[in-house]
């Protein structure tokens, strides 16, 4: 199974899919603002679709996050919509998951599937 995380400038919207791109759960929760609001409704939304798969978000074979704004190597350097400067979200999104997710911008993530 594979975690997506789509956060827009008023939801996050989380899918499981299996190894053929079926969506099998789906959670969608509001962004919230700031990089610390951001980062508890990613943790929050993220394992509340795990939970519905009966899955820890460590248990996923990758994880991708789109954000739309500036982001280079798993940093957001500057998300306007969101309130976020700088926030290493791959960095805090690995302790809290033990696997590092990709984390790009929204745009390019959709483009690469």
């Amino acid at each position: 199974m594979r975690l997506g995380v789509d956060i827009g400038g008023t939801k996050i919207d989380t899918v499981i899919v299996d190894d053929a791109g079926h969506v099998l759960h789906r959670h969608v929760r509001p962004t919230g603002f700031g990089p610390e609001a951001v980062l508890a409704n990613v943790r929050e939304a993220a394992g509340a679709v795990c939970s519905a798969a009966g899955i820890e978000p460590s248990q996923a074979k990758s994880i991708g996050v789109g954000v739309p704004g500036s982001v280079v190597d798993g940093v957001v350097t500057y998300a306007q919509n969101l309130g976020v400067t700088r926030l290493d979200l791959a960095r805090e999104l690995t302790a809290t998951w033990e696997v590092r997710p990709t984390v790009d911008n929204d745009v390019n993530a959709a483009a690469v599937g």
